[in-house]
Protein backbone atom coordinates (compact mmCIF):
# COMPACT_ATOMS: atom_id res chain seq x y z
CA UNK A 1 0.00 0.00 0.00
CA UNK A 2 1.24 3.60 -0.64
CA UNK A 3 1.33 6.12 1.93
CA UNK A 4 0.61 9.52 1.04
CA UNK A 5 4.25 11.51 1.79
CA UNK A 6 2.91 15.02 2.35
CA UNK A 7 0.17 13.41 4.99
CA UNK A 8 2.99 11.40 6.71
CA UNK A 9 5.84 13.06 8.21
CA UNK A 10 7.81 9.26 8.67
CA UNK A 11 7.98 8.24 5.26
CA UNK A 12 10.41 9.83 2.57
CA UNK A 13 10.76 8.59 -0.81
CA UNK A 14 9.42 5.27 0.36
CA UNK A 15 11.77 4.74 3.13
CA UNK A 16 10.76 5.03 6.63
CA UNK A 17 12.06 7.60 9.04
CA UNK A 18 12.13 4.83 12.29
CA UNK A 19 12.26 7.67 14.92
CA UNK A 20 9.21 9.95 13.14
CA UNK A 21 7.54 6.48 12.68
CA UNK A 22 8.29 5.74 16.69
CA UNK A 23 6.42 8.99 17.83
CA UNK A 24 4.07 8.60 15.43
CA UNK A 25 3.04 5.34 17.16
CA UNK A 26 3.17 7.11 20.21
CA UNK A 27 0.56 9.70 19.36
CA UNK A 28 -2.20 7.05 17.75
CA UNK A 29 -1.10 5.12 21.56
CA UNK A 30 -2.03 8.55 23.10
CA UNK A 31 -4.89 8.92 20.89
CA UNK A 32 -6.26 5.19 21.62
CA UNK A 33 -6.19 4.06 18.00
CA UNK A 34 -4.54 1.54 18.48
CA UNK A 35 -5.58 -0.68 15.88
CA UNK A 36 -4.83 2.11 13.24
CA UNK A 37 -1.04 2.00 14.16
CA UNK A 38 -1.01 -1.77 14.34
CA UNK A 39 -2.56 -2.00 10.97
CA UNK A 40 -0.20 0.39 9.38
CA UNK A 41 2.81 -1.73 11.28
CA UNK A 42 2.45 -4.67 10.14
CA UNK A 43 1.88 -3.45 6.37
CA UNK A 44 5.85 -3.38 6.76
CA UNK A 45 5.99 -7.00 7.40
CA UNK A 46 9.77 -6.80 4.86
CA UNK A 47 11.49 -4.26 7.08
CA UNK A 48 13.37 -4.81 10.57
CA UNK A 49 11.59 -1.62 12.82
CA UNK A 50 13.95 -0.29 15.93
CA UNK A 51 13.03 -0.62 19.37
CA UNK A 52 11.23 1.83 19.88
CA UNK A 53 8.79 1.55 17.15
CA UNK A 54 8.35 -2.31 18.61
CA UNK A 55 7.71 -0.87 21.89
CA UNK A 56 4.49 1.54 20.85
CA UNK A 57 3.53 -1.82 18.48
CA UNK A 58 3.57 -4.23 21.39
CA UNK A 59 2.11 -2.15 23.84
CA UNK A 60 -0.84 -0.74 20.75
CA UNK A 61 -1.12 -4.93 20.47
CA UNK A 62 -1.71 -5.53 24.34
CA UNK A 63 -3.97 -2.34 24.60
CA UNK A 64 -6.70 -3.93 21.80
CA UNK A 65 -6.60 -7.10 23.32
CA UNK A 66 -7.37 -5.59 26.49
CA UNK A 67 -10.45 -3.69 24.81
CA UNK A 68 -11.36 -6.31 23.28
CA UNK A 69 -12.37 -8.32 25.85
CA UNK A 70 -14.60 -10.70 23.73
CA UNK A 71 -12.21 -12.14 21.88
CA UNK A 72 -11.65 -15.85 22.03
CA UNK A 73 -8.76 -17.53 22.99
CA UNK A 74 -7.08 -18.38 19.98
CA UNK A 75 -7.45 -14.81 18.39
CA UNK A 76 -5.65 -13.44 21.63
CA UNK A 77 -3.61 -16.02 21.29
CA UNK A 78 -2.23 -14.49 18.01
CA UNK A 79 -1.78 -11.36 19.45
CA UNK A 80 -0.04 -12.47 22.38
CA UNK A 81 2.62 -14.23 20.23
CA UNK A 82 3.26 -10.74 17.97
CA UNK A 83 3.94 -9.40 21.55
CA UNK A 84 6.09 -12.26 23.01
CA UNK A 85 8.02 -11.79 19.56
CA UNK A 86 9.01 -8.17 19.48
CA UNK A 87 9.29 -7.64 22.95
CA UNK A 88 11.74 -8.73 25.95
CA UNK A 89 10.80 -9.46 29.35
CA UNK A 90 12.64 -6.83 31.52
CA UNK A 91 13.55 -7.51 35.48
CA UNK A 92 11.81 -6.97 38.44
CA UNK A 93 11.05 -2.96 38.92
CA UNK A 94 11.14 -2.14 35.28
CA UNK A 95 8.70 -5.29 34.49
CA UNK A 96 6.10 -3.02 33.21
CA UNK A 97 8.68 -1.04 30.89
CA UNK A 98 6.80 -3.73 28.38
CA UNK A 99 3.79 -6.00 28.37
CA UNK A 100 5.67 -9.24 27.98
CA UNK A 101 4.74 -10.46 31.44
CA UNK A 102 1.13 -8.32 31.61
CA UNK A 103 0.14 -9.38 28.14
CA UNK A 104 1.10 -13.28 29.56
CA UNK A 105 -0.95 -12.55 32.84
CA UNK A 106 -3.96 -11.63 31.53
CA UNK A 107 -4.47 -14.10 29.23
CA UNK A 108 -3.78 -17.03 31.51
CA UNK A 109 -6.20 -15.23 33.56
CA UNK A 110 -8.54 -15.41 30.55
CA UNK A 111 -7.99 -18.73 29.87
CA UNK A 112 -8.37 -19.65 33.59
CA UNK A 113 -11.71 -17.93 33.62
CA UNK A 114 -13.45 -19.46 30.60
CA UNK A 115 -15.75 -22.62 30.96
CA UNK A 116 -13.11 -25.25 29.01
CA UNK A 117 -9.80 -24.43 31.30
CA UNK A 118 -7.39 -25.84 29.29
CA UNK A 119 -4.02 -26.24 31.68
CA UNK A 120 -1.45 -27.21 28.96
CA UNK A 121 -2.09 -24.23 27.22
CA UNK A 122 -1.59 -21.95 30.98
CA UNK A 123 1.49 -23.97 31.43
CA UNK A 124 2.63 -23.61 28.15
CA UNK A 125 2.69 -19.46 28.17
CA UNK A 126 3.89 -19.46 31.93
CA UNK A 127 6.79 -21.22 30.93
CA UNK A 128 7.74 -18.06 28.72
CA UNK A 129 8.24 -16.18 31.94
CA UNK A 130 11.59 -16.03 34.20
CA UNK A 131 10.33 -16.86 37.37
CA UNK A 132 14.33 -15.30 38.39
CA UNK A 133 13.49 -11.79 38.00
CA UNK A 134 9.36 -11.67 38.05
CA UNK A 135 8.27 -8.50 40.30
CA UNK A 136 7.41 -9.23 43.86
CA UNK A 137 5.33 -6.31 44.37
CA UNK A 138 1.85 -6.34 44.86
CA UNK A 139 -0.57 -3.21 43.94
CA UNK A 140 -3.38 -2.18 45.80
CA UNK A 141 -6.35 -0.56 44.74
CA UNK A 142 -10.05 -0.33 45.31
CA UNK A 143 -13.19 -1.90 43.66
CA UNK A 144 -15.84 -0.03 42.24
CA UNK A 145 -17.54 -1.12 45.50
CA UNK A 146 -15.05 0.68 47.69
CA UNK A 147 -13.99 -3.23 48.78
CA UNK A 148 -10.17 -3.22 49.28
CA UNK A 149 -8.11 -5.15 47.31
CA UNK A 150 -4.31 -6.66 46.19
CA UNK A 151 -3.09 -7.47 43.00
CA UNK A 152 -0.55 -9.90 43.77
CA UNK A 153 2.65 -9.67 42.28
CA UNK A 154 3.71 -11.36 39.40
CA UNK A 155 6.15 -13.87 41.07
CA UNK A 156 3.18 -15.07 43.08
CA UNK A 157 0.39 -15.29 40.02
CA UNK A 158 3.37 -17.21 38.59
CA UNK A 159 4.37 -19.79 41.02
CA UNK A 160 0.61 -20.46 42.07
CA UNK A 161 -0.81 -20.90 38.67
CA UNK A 162 2.26 -23.42 37.67
CA UNK A 163 2.07 -25.30 40.45
CA UNK A 164 -1.96 -25.68 40.18
CA UNK A 165 -1.09 -26.31 36.57
CA UNK A 166 1.45 -29.26 36.95
CA UNK A 167 -0.99 -31.01 39.27
CA UNK A 168 -3.98 -31.09 37.09
CA UNK A 169 -1.75 -32.50 33.90
CA UNK A 170 -0.55 -34.67 37.10
CA UNK A 171 3.30 -33.74 36.63
CA UNK A 172 3.33 -34.66 40.16
CA UNK A 173 7.43 -34.74 40.49
CA UNK A 174 7.60 -31.39 39.00
CA UNK A 175 4.97 -30.20 41.24
CA UNK A 176 6.99 -31.09 44.02
CA UNK A 177 10.52 -29.66 43.08
CA UNK A 178 8.89 -26.50 42.45
CA UNK A 179 6.31 -25.97 44.90
CA UNK A 180 9.22 -26.38 47.38
CA UNK A 181 11.50 -23.60 45.45
CA UNK A 182 8.29 -20.99 45.63
CA UNK A 183 7.96 -21.34 49.62
CA UNK A 184 11.69 -20.68 49.75
CA UNK A 185 11.29 -17.83 47.52
CA UNK A 186 8.60 -15.35 48.41
CA UNK A 187 8.33 -14.03 51.90
CA UNK A 188 4.46 -13.04 51.91
CA UNK A 189 2.01 -14.62 50.17
CA UNK A 190 -1.73 -13.25 49.28
CA UNK A 191 -5.10 -14.81 49.61
CA UNK A 192 -3.76 -18.32 51.07
CA UNK A 193 -1.57 -18.42 48.00
CA UNK A 194 0.80 -20.75 50.34
CA UNK A 195 -1.69 -22.77 51.60
CA UNK A 196 -2.80 -24.11 48.19
CA UNK A 197 1.04 -24.25 47.13
CA UNK A 198 1.61 -26.48 50.08
CA UNK A 199 -2.12 -28.43 49.93
CA UNK A 200 -0.67 -29.36 45.96
CA UNK A 201 2.87 -30.59 47.23
CA UNK A 202 1.46 -32.49 49.90
CA UNK A 203 -1.21 -33.67 47.39
CA UNK A 204 1.53 -34.77 44.87
CA UNK A 205 3.82 -36.43 47.44
CA UNK A 206 0.62 -38.91 47.67
CA UNK A 207 0.02 -39.48 44.13
CA UNK A 208 3.07 -40.80 43.46
CA UNK A 209 4.07 -42.45 47.04
CA UNK A 210 5.86 -45.38 47.76
CA UNK A 211 4.39 -44.91 51.42
CA UNK A 212 0.84 -44.19 50.90
CA UNK A 213 0.08 -44.60 54.40
CA UNK A 214 3.05 -42.64 55.91
CA UNK A 215 2.85 -39.44 52.85
CA UNK A 216 -1.44 -39.31 53.42
CA UNK A 217 -0.46 -38.71 56.93
CA UNK A 218 1.44 -35.93 56.82
CA UNK A 219 -1.26 -34.40 54.24
CA UNK A 220 -4.28 -35.60 56.64
CA UNK A 221 -2.04 -33.71 59.52
CA UNK A 222 -1.91 -31.16 57.29
CA UNK A 223 -5.55 -30.75 56.48
CA UNK A 224 -6.91 -31.15 60.11
CA UNK A 225 -4.65 -28.24 61.02
CA UNK A 226 -6.26 -25.97 58.66
CA UNK A 227 -9.79 -27.16 58.36
CA UNK A 228 -10.55 -26.22 55.29
CA UNK A 229 -13.81 -27.76 53.33
CA UNK A 230 -11.72 -27.44 49.90
CA UNK A 231 -8.92 -29.40 51.29
CA UNK A 232 -10.83 -32.15 52.88
CA UNK A 233 -12.47 -32.53 49.28
CA UNK A 234 -8.84 -33.08 47.92
CA UNK A 235 -8.27 -36.00 50.76
CA UNK A 236 -11.53 -37.34 50.21
CA UNK A 237 -10.46 -37.55 46.42
CA UNK A 238 -6.81 -38.88 47.38
CA UNK A 239 -8.62 -41.90 49.29
CA UNK A 240 -11.14 -42.44 46.15
CA UNK A 241 -8.64 -42.53 43.69
CA UNK A 242 -6.67 -45.59 46.02
CA UNK A 243 -10.24 -47.52 46.28
CA UNK A 244 -10.41 -46.49 50.11
CA UNK A 245 -14.17 -45.61 49.98
CA UNK A 246 -15.10 -45.07 53.69
CA UNK A 247 -12.21 -42.68 54.25
CA UNK A 248 -13.40 -40.86 51.30
CA UNK A 249 -16.70 -40.79 52.52
CA UNK A 250 -15.38 -39.02 55.98
CA UNK A 251 -13.40 -36.40 54.64
CA UNK A 252 -16.23 -35.91 51.72
CA UNK A 253 -18.50 -35.26 54.93
CA UNK A 254 -15.72 -33.24 57.05
CA UNK A 255 -15.61 -30.74 54.17
CA UNK A 256 -19.13 -30.38 53.55
CA UNK A 257 -19.96 -29.56 57.10
CA UNK A 258 -16.61 -27.51 57.32
CA UNK A 259 -18.17 -25.26 54.58
CA UNK A 260 -20.49 -22.11 55.24
CA UNK A 261 -23.77 -21.02 53.28
CA UNK A 262 -21.13 -18.48 51.22
CA UNK A 263 -19.36 -21.34 50.17
CA UNK A 264 -22.37 -23.01 48.88
CA UNK A 265 -22.04 -22.50 44.91
CA UNK A 266 -18.02 -22.90 45.13
CA UNK A 267 -18.54 -26.13 47.18
CA UNK A 268 -20.97 -27.30 43.91
CA UNK A 269 -18.36 -30.38 42.59
CA UNK A 270 -17.64 -31.23 46.29
CA UNK A 271 -21.68 -31.71 46.82
CA UNK A 272 -21.83 -33.77 43.85
CA UNK A 273 -19.18 -35.90 45.27
CA UNK A 274 -20.07 -36.86 48.57
CA UNK A 275 -23.86 -37.63 47.09
CA UNK A 276 -22.26 -40.15 45.39
CA UNK A 277 -20.83 -41.44 47.64
CA UNK A 278 -23.34 -41.69 49.94
CA UNK A 279 -26.35 -42.85 47.85
CA UNK A 280 -25.66 -46.71 49.36
CA UNK A 281 -25.36 -45.53 52.57
CA UNK A 282 -28.32 -43.26 53.05
CA UNK A 283 -30.10 -42.83 49.73
CA UNK A 284 -32.14 -39.66 51.81
CA UNK A 285 -29.15 -37.54 52.11
CA UNK A 286 -27.87 -38.41 48.95
CA UNK A 287 -30.74 -37.38 47.17
CA UNK A 288 -30.87 -33.73 48.97
CA UNK A 289 -27.63 -33.60 48.49
CA UNK A 290 -28.17 -34.11 44.69
CA UNK A 291 -30.36 -31.44 44.79
CA UNK A 292 -28.70 -28.75 46.06
CA UNK A 293 -26.06 -29.19 43.44
CA UNK A 294 -28.65 -29.04 40.47
CA UNK A 295 -30.25 -25.72 42.07
CA UNK A 296 -26.28 -24.28 42.56
CA UNK A 297 -26.07 -25.72 38.81
CA UNK A 298 -29.06 -23.74 37.36
CA UNK A 299 -28.73 -20.91 39.84
CA UNK A 300 -25.52 -19.68 38.32
CA UNK A 301 -26.38 -20.75 34.90
CA UNK A 302 -23.76 -23.90 34.84
CA UNK A 303 -23.57 -26.85 32.91
CA UNK A 304 -25.44 -29.87 33.69
CA UNK A 305 -24.00 -33.41 33.17
CA UNK A 306 -25.84 -36.06 31.85
CA UNK A 307 -24.82 -38.24 35.16
CA UNK A 308 -26.70 -35.60 36.76
CA UNK A 309 -29.21 -35.32 34.85
CA UNK A 310 -30.08 -39.18 35.11
CA UNK A 311 -30.22 -39.32 38.95
CA UNK A 312 -32.48 -35.77 38.50
CA UNK A 313 -34.73 -37.88 36.50
CA UNK A 314 -34.00 -40.83 38.63
CA UNK A 315 -35.07 -39.68 42.14
CA UNK A 316 -37.73 -37.32 40.66
CA UNK A 317 -35.62 -33.91 42.05
CA UNK A 318 -37.29 -30.58 42.09
CA UNK A 319 -35.54 -27.68 41.09
CA UNK A 320 -37.65 -25.47 42.71
CA UNK A 321 -37.83 -26.89 46.52
CA UNK A 322 -35.97 -25.36 49.25
CA UNK A 323 -32.97 -26.68 50.75
CA UNK A 324 -32.01 -26.22 54.42
CA UNK A 325 -28.60 -26.46 53.96
CA UNK A 326 -27.49 -25.90 57.83
CA UNK A 327 -29.97 -28.91 58.33
CA UNK A 328 -28.75 -30.91 55.70
CA UNK A 329 -24.72 -30.41 57.40
CA UNK A 330 -26.43 -31.82 60.28
CA UNK A 331 -27.31 -34.67 58.57
CA UNK A 332 -24.04 -35.62 56.76
CA UNK A 333 -22.30 -34.86 59.94
CA UNK A 334 -22.97 -38.25 61.59
CA UNK A 335 -21.11 -39.60 57.95
CA UNK A 336 -17.47 -37.74 59.26
CA UNK A 337 -16.77 -40.33 61.67
CA UNK A 338 -15.81 -37.41 64.60
CA UNK A 339 -15.89 -37.69 67.71
CA UNK A 340 -18.82 -36.81 69.57
CA UNK A 341 -19.54 -35.53 73.36
CA UNK A 342 -20.66 -32.97 75.39
CA UNK A 343 -19.44 -29.17 76.67
CA UNK A 344 -18.38 -29.70 80.31
CA UNK A 345 -17.11 -26.29 81.16
CA UNK A 346 -16.05 -23.16 79.48
CA UNK A 347 -14.78 -19.89 79.98
CA UNK A 348 -13.99 -17.11 77.14
CA UNK A 349 -9.99 -18.51 76.56
CA UNK A 350 -10.82 -22.27 76.99
CA UNK A 351 -12.92 -25.32 77.85
CA UNK A 352 -13.64 -29.29 78.06
CA UNK A 353 -15.53 -31.73 76.30
CA UNK A 354 -16.92 -35.17 78.13
CA UNK A 355 -16.40 -36.93 75.08
CA UNK A 356 -18.56 -40.52 74.41
CA UNK A 357 -15.83 -42.22 75.96
CA UNK A 358 -16.17 -40.90 79.14
CA UNK A 359 -12.67 -38.85 78.81
CA UNK A 360 -12.25 -35.20 79.05
CA UNK A 361 -10.48 -32.99 76.20
CA UNK A 362 -9.45 -29.44 76.35
CA UNK A 363 -9.88 -27.18 73.65
CA UNK A 364 -9.43 -23.53 73.24
CA UNK A 365 -11.92 -21.37 72.74
CA UNK A 366 -12.24 -17.65 70.53
CA UNK A 367 -15.16 -14.96 70.17
CA UNK A 368 -16.90 -17.03 67.00
CA UNK A 369 -16.82 -20.33 69.04
CA UNK A 370 -18.13 -18.45 72.30
CA UNK A 371 -21.18 -17.56 71.65
CA UNK A 372 -21.91 -21.49 70.30
CA UNK A 373 -21.31 -22.94 73.38
CA UNK A 374 -23.71 -23.79 76.02
CA UNK A 375 -23.57 -26.48 78.63
CA UNK A 376 -24.02 -30.38 77.98
CA UNK A 377 -24.83 -28.98 74.07
CA UNK A 378 -24.01 -32.30 71.76
CA UNK A 379 -20.44 -32.02 69.81
CA UNK A 380 -18.99 -33.05 67.39
CA UNK A 381 -14.77 -32.92 67.42
CA UNK A 382 -11.94 -34.28 65.78
CA UNK A 383 -8.87 -35.46 68.29
CA UNK A 384 -5.89 -33.73 67.65
CA UNK A 385 -2.09 -34.53 69.82
CA UNK A 386 -0.74 -31.48 70.90
CA UNK A 387 3.07 -32.08 70.71
CA UNK A 388 4.03 -29.03 72.84
CA UNK A 389 1.70 -30.41 75.80
CA UNK A 390 2.35 -34.13 75.14
CA UNK A 391 -1.34 -35.10 75.18
CA UNK A 392 -4.82 -35.20 73.08
CA UNK A 393 -7.20 -32.16 73.13
CA UNK A 394 -10.47 -31.06 70.67
CA UNK A 395 -10.41 -29.10 68.03
CA UNK A 396 -12.30 -28.52 64.80
CA UNK A 397 -15.92 -28.23 66.42
CA UNK A 398 -19.10 -28.44 65.23
CA UNK A 399 -22.61 -28.40 66.47
CA UNK A 400 -25.58 -29.69 65.30
CA UNK A 401 -28.44 -27.34 65.21
CA UNK A 402 -30.76 -30.04 66.15
CA UNK A 403 -29.58 -30.66 69.74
Amino acid sequence: MQFDEKEYDWINNGNIIQYRFSQFGKQLFDEERYKEFIDIYERFSDIEFNKFCKHWYTWSLYKAMRVDADNDISTDEIILEKIIDNCNQYPTLKEHYTPFVLSIRYFVKKIKNSNNINYEKIYYWLTKLNPDILSENEMEFKSKEGKDYTNVSSKEFYYTMLIKSLVKLERFEICISVSEFALRSISRWNYKNDLWIKSRQLLSKCMISTDFDKDIRTYLDFVTKENKWFLYHKISNIYFRNAKFPESIIYASKGFITGTKRDRDMMVNLIYDLALLLVNQSEEVATKLLQLCYQIRLKNGWNIKDALKYYVKLYDISRSSKIDFEKLQDSVIYFTGMNEGKIKMFNDSFGFIRGSNQKDYYFRVNKKLYGSLSLRKKVFFDIVYNEKKGKNEARNLHFAKEN
